[in-house]
C-alpha cells in the first residue's frame, strides 16, 4: 500500500473494525501495511495501526483549501480572486438534480470543453471538463433493484454543486479508473454518502464544509473535507497513488506540500583525475 497517513493537531479512534493499513500478507505480490503514520496527535489503538515506519508529523503547516482561496488556472495562468469564482465562470450549468437510471437522457455542452451526456439504458454517464449545478444533486438512486441504483462514467471531468452533493448508488468508471474515468466531485457544503449500503465509489471527493461516509462504502480515490464523519459501518478508503498528479479539472487543493520524500540513486561513476 503506498500511501502515508499524516495527523496533525487531531485525534483518530479507531473502533469496531476498522483499522489503518493491513497484516502483511508476504505469500502474494503487494503490501498490504501502510508506508508511514506520521502524526503529532494520537492515533489509538496501536494494535489496529499496520505500518512500515512511525513516527512525528513531517509536511508543512499545511491550511485547509477553501473555494475561498485564490485560485491560479493551471492552463492559462490566470489569478482568481476566489476558487468559487474559477468553478462559476468556467463551468457548464445544467439544471438536472439527479443522474440515475429514474432520470431521462441528456446531453449539453458549450464552446469551451464542457460537455456532459447522460445514456439511462447503460448507465453510463460521459463527462468532460467542469458541470455545475445550482443548488443539490443526487447521484445514483438508494432506491429499487441494487444493478439500477448506480452508475458509471467515462471521461475525464468534474461536477461541481453549489450546496450538497448525494452518492446514492455505485459510482465507478466503464473501465479503468484514472487513465479511463477520472471523476471529481465538489460540494459547497456537504458531500454525502450516507444513503445506500455496500456501494463502490472511485472519484476525487471534495466537500467544502463535510463530508459524510455512513454505511459499508469502499472509496478509491481520496476525500477532502474541513470535517470528516464515518459513521459507524466501518467504510473503507483507498488513496490512489496515480490520482495527485492526475487530478479532475479544478479540484481545490492540487499543489504541492512540503515533504521530503527521500533520493534515489539513479547511477553513479567512479572520480577520475582530470
Amino acid at each position: 500500500m503506498e500511501a502515508i497517513v499524516r495527523l496533525k493537531h487531531g485525534t483518530i479512534t479507531i473502533s469496531g473494525a476498522g483499522d489503518i493499513g493491513q497484516i502483511n500478507d508476504n505469500t502474494n505480490g503487494y503490501k498490504e501495511t501502510m508506508d508511514s503514520v506520521r502524526a503529532d496527535g494520537t492515533v489509538t489503538p496501536a494494535s489496529d495501526v499496520y505500518t512500515d515506519d512511525w513516527g512525528g508529523y513531517d509536511a508543512a503547516d499545511l491550511a485547509f483549501p477553501t473555494l475561498d482561496d485564490p485560485y491560479t488556472d493551471p492552463a492559462t495562468g490566470t489569478l482568481w480572486a476566489h476558487h468559487r469564482d474559477f468553478l462559476d465562470s468556467e463551468s457548464l450549468t445544467i439544471t438536472e438534480t439527479e443522474i440515475s437510471t429514474n432520470v431521462a437522457a441528456f446531453s449539453h455542452s458549450d464552446g469551451s470543453g464542457n460537455s456532459i451526456a447522460w445514456d439511462p439504458s447503460a448507465g453510463v454517464l460521459n463527462i468532460t471538463g467542469i458541470i455545475k449545478v445550482a443548488g443539490d444533486i443526487h447521484l445514483g438512486r438508494h432506491i429499487g433493484p441494487p444493478d439500477s441504483r448506480g452508475l458509471e462514467y467515462s471521461g475525464t471531468g468534474t461536477i461541481y454543486s453549489t450546496d450538497d452533493l448525494y452518492i446514492d448508488g455505485d459510482l465507478v468508471p466503464v473501465n479503468n479508473y484514472i487513465h479511463d474515468g477520472n471523476l471529481g466531485l465538489i460540494a459547497d457544503t456537504h458531500l454525502h454518502i450516507a444513503n445506500a449500503a455496500q456501494i463502490n465509489v472511485m472519484a476525487a471527493i471534495y466537500g467544502e464544509d463535510q463530508v459524510t461516509v455512513a454505511k459499508q462504502t469502499i472509496i478509491a480515490g481520496a476525500i477532502v473535507s474541513n470535517y470528516f464523519d464515518m459513521g459507524s459501518n466501518v467504510p473503507s478508503i483507498y488513496h490512489v497513488p496515480l490520482l495527485p498528479s492526475n487530478l479532475p479539472p479544478g479540484m481545490p487543493g492540487g499543489g504541492e506540500i512540503g515533504v521530503i520524500k527521500g533520493a534515489e540513486i539513479r547511477n553513479w561513476f567512479p572520480i577520475t583525475d582530470r
